[in-house]
């Protein structure tokens, strides 16, 4: 319970901290995140959100691609962002809505909305690429022991980043809860 209560206050945060859309209350499947490379490559969507996932699910992703936080979040405690989320590369200019960043970047995951036409990415952990020619998500990793990490998608990350690629700064997870990804059934 104190999970969901954080989770809701950190939404309701993040609402307060952006202009951007978030999907109908509606939108119970299919719901992507429309990622904007800030390197002028084309836009894709990564997702889709669904199995019970309902809107909320998939606008929690969407906050956590935008906004780091503390991981006492998980856990009922501290919720305030702290830096730029998951879709950032390392040491990306900061964003709108990290506190102390007075010239904020372009903001990468541009938002989030339904679309039953665009093809799903399979239960997962994956890590952006915002390289030429290998633009999207990469992965697919079902190594994960706890449903929070994958070895798998860690390490491949961090291989690509100390390669100097242009990629975003952690895994994320595409899957039903529980299951696949860890967190309540929501």
């Amino acid at each position: 319970m104190k999970y969901r209560v954080a989770v809701i206050a950190l939404l309701f945060a993040l609402i307060g901290l952006t202009s951007h859309p978030l999907p109908p209350a509606c939108a119970f499947d299919n719901c992507f995140i429309t990622i904007v490379p800030p390197n002028g490559e084309a836009a894709f969507k990564v997702g889709p959100w669904t199995d019970n996932a309902k809107w909320s699910h998939c606008a929690d992703w969407w906050g956590s691609f935008l906004w780091l936080h503390p991981d006492s979040c998980f856990y009922g405690g501290n919720c305030d962002v702290i830096g730029d989320g998951l879709a950032y590369p390392a040491k990306y200019p900061c964003v709108q809505g990290v506190p102390g960043c007075e010239n904020p970047a372009q903001i990468i995951p541009a938002g989030a909305g339904v679309d039953t036409s665009y093809p799903p990415l399979n239960n997962g952990f994956y890590y952006l690429s915002y390289e030429p020619g290998a633009v999207g998500p990469v992965g697919g990793w079902m190594d994960s022991p706890d449903q929070l990490n994958s070895p798998g998608c860690n390490r491949a990350l961090h291989k690509a980043q100390k390669e100097g690629k242009l990629v975003g700064s952690r895994c994320f997870c595409i899957g039903p809860t529980p299951g696949v990804c860890r967190g309540p059934n929501r």
